[in-house]
This record gives C-alpha cells, sequence and structure tokens, in this order.
C-alpha cells in the first residue's frame, strides 16, 4: 500500500457559472431561467432571452440569475453587424431657375436699339448716349421708344440733338455745346444748358411737360417753344434765352437774368405766370392770350416792348422805367396800369 495512503480528492466539475445557478432550491421555472444564464455565457447574444427569465427573478433565487446577467457580459460579444450596403448614386439635380436680373436690368430690346445708336448704353431702361468724350459733332439722334438721356460735353453735339421719337429725353448741354436744334419727344423733356450753350432752337411744344433751365451766361441763346400740360422756362443766366412761346396749359417763363428773354415772350394757353424782373429782361412784347388767369412782372428797365394779356383775369407789375410802349388789358379783371396806347382819354 502507498505509503500516502489513498487521497480523496474531491472531483468538481465545472460547468459553468450558470450551473451553480441551476442546482439551487428554487422552482424548476427559475432553473429554466438558470438555463439562460448558462446560455448566456455561451451564446452571448442569447443571454437576452435569459434576460426574459427576470419572469424567473419572481422566484428569488432565479433573481440571482443576475449573476447570469454577468454572462450578459459575454453576450456583447455578439456578432459585429454586417457592412452596410453602399449607397446608390444620387438623383441629379434639375436645373437652376434663372436669376432674377432685377427690376433695374435693362431690357432686349433698349440694349439692342440703344447698340444700334453705335454709342449709347443702356442704364436701366434709359439709353444714355455719352458725348463727353465722342464729341458727337453730327446730329444725335435717341432710338424710338425708349427714355433717352443725352449728355453733350463742352462744344460737343454741334449738329444738335433730336429726340423726338422718345418717350422722354434729357438733354444736358455743357459749356458752348449743343449748337444745333433741340428737339424733344412726346413725354417729360429736360434740358439743362451751360454757359453759352445751346444757340439752336429748343422745340418742346409736343411734350407732355417741358422743364427747361438756361441757367448760365447766355446760355438757350434762342427761340424756345414748348407744349403740353405744364412748362417751365428758367432763364436766370445773364442773356439768356431769346423769344419764348409757351401753348402748354399752364406756363411758368422766368427771365430773371440780366438782360434775360430778349426777344418777344407769350402764352396761349390756359395759365400763365411770366417774370421779367431781371434788368433790363424781356426787350421785345410780352403777351399772354391765355384762358385763365394771367400775372407778369416787369423789373427795372425791363419789358420795353407792349404788354397785353386777356383771358379770365390779369395782373401786372411795372418797375421803374419799365413798360415802356404801355400795357392793355382785356382780361374780365385786370389788374395793371391804364396804359394801353389805344385806349381813349
Amino acid at each position: 500500500m502507498n505509503r500516502l495512503g489513498w487521497l480523496r480528492i474531491p472531483v468538481v466539475v465545472v460547468l459553468g457559472a450558470g450551473v451553480a445557478i441551476a442546482c439551487g432550491s428554487s422552482s424548476s421555472s427559475s432553473g429554466g431561467g438558470g438555463q439562460a444564464g448558462s446560455d448566456a455565457s455561451t451564446t452571448g447574444g442569447t443571454a437576452g432571452t435569459g434576460a426574459t427569465a427576470g419572469t424567473g427573478g419572481t422566484a428569488g433565487t432565479g433573481g440571482t440569475a443576475g449573476t447570469g446577467g454577468t454572462g450578459g457580459v459575454s453576450g456583447a460579444g455578439g456578432s459585429a453587424g454586417g457592412a452596410g450596403m453602399d449607397g446608390g448614386a444620387g438623383t441629379a439635380g434639375g436645373g437652376g431657375a434663372p436669376v432674377d436680373a432685377g427690376p433695374d436690368a435693362p431690357t432686349y430690346d433698349c440694349l439692342l436699339r440703344c447698340a444700334n445708336t453705335g454709342m449709347g448704353t443702356c442704364v436701366g431702361n434709359t439709353c444714355v448716349i455719352d458725348c463727353t468724350n465722342n464729341n458727337c459733332y453730327s446730329k444725335v439722334v435717341c432710338p424710338k421708344g425708349l427714355a433717352c438721356r443725352v449728355d453733350c460735353g463742352t462744344a460737343d453735339c454741334s449738329g444738335g440733338v433730336d429726340c423726338s421719337g422718345a418717350t422722354d429725353c434729357e438733354i444736358n448741354c455743357g459749356s458752348s455745346a449743343c449748337g444745333g436744334a433741340i428737339q424733344c419727344g412726346t413725354g417729360t423733356c429736360n434740358v439743362n444748358c451751360g454757359i453759352s450753350a445751346y444757340h439752336g432752337n429748343i422745340d418742346c411744344s409736343n411734350s407732355s411737360v417741358c422743364n427747361i433751365k438756361c441757367n448760365q451766361g447766355n446760355s438757350c441763346h434762342s427761340d424756345i417753344k414748348c407744349g403740353g400740360s405744364k412748362c417751365n422756362v428758367a432763364c436766370s443766366g445773364s442773356i439768356a434765352c431769346r423769344s419764348v412761346d409757351c401753348a402748354a396749359d399752364d406756363c411758368q417763363i422766368d427771365c430773371t437774368g440780366g438782360i434775360a428773354c430778349q426777344g418777344d415772350v407769350s402764352c396761349s394757353g390756359k395759365n400763365c405766370n411770366i417774370d421779367c424782373s431781371g434788368s433790363s429782361a424781356c426787350n421785345g412784347t410780352v403777351t399772354s392770350t391765355a384762358t385763365g388767369d394771367t400775372t407778369i412782372a416787369c423789373g427795372t428797365a425791363a419789358c420795353d416792348g407792349l404788354v397785353s394779356c386777356g383771358g379770365n383775369s390779369c395782373g401786372v407789375t411795372c418797375g421803374t422805367s419799365s413798360c415802356y410802349k404801355g400795357v392793355c388789358c382785356s382780361a374780365s379783371s385786370c389788374n395793371a396800369p391804364s396804359t394801353c396806347p389805344d385806349a381813349g382819354p
């Protein structure tokens, strides 16, 4: 016999933590929960079913199966998810909407017609003809059916400007510029003359509104005609303007510059206001046949010719040495000196 004797070595069969839990005195149903813990230690992801054995947790011992929950950590070792499928190519985007050019963008019609002038560019839908660097010795003609602006620099536009076909006109004449005639269109017409600018006639008789400014010395030294609903003629420069004939419904003629309006000044519309307050202004006749109201003011040594008016009412004032040839008022209501040569004693 071996001197060491028989060694009794207990044999412990380790079946996993789940077995220890399964041998509890719990009911067989909770034991099932323990089996779920065993599965959790092996297959991991199935431990989730063991978690369902939480129903067995009511058995108490089954609650110990929370240890089996530790096995759930192994469950974390579940199979990795398969790689996602490649996304298909995205649908191509449709064409973008046209960019809004804005309300001030020129129309194709403006671009085409203005370009045909050979030197015009569209600013908004106004054709601008810049003669400040191009001289424009021949007559400048604005395109028909568009608003037109003509800028004439020093001594430019000697052939004049024809804006008769334009919807609206703006004509700017620099020093000694615009030697030829200026013809306005049927819309609004604005004419601005610099020093000694414009020695041709200005015809604004077909325009709806006329604004003519001759505010520099010897500017607009020619004949001016205007019509439409309203006409404003400002001859405030020295020796500015020659004769002015206004047939507009509302005429405002200012000859306030020294020796301004050397020719005849007349109104034939509805209402008329003639201001000859410049020294020695309005050397010709001053006549109003307006059907409405007329006012005429003559400054020092002004209104050398006969002053006459009619219509609904007429008021005339004469300064020192003015109204040399007398005042004749045939209006329904007169506020004027009774110096008409044809008047009786």
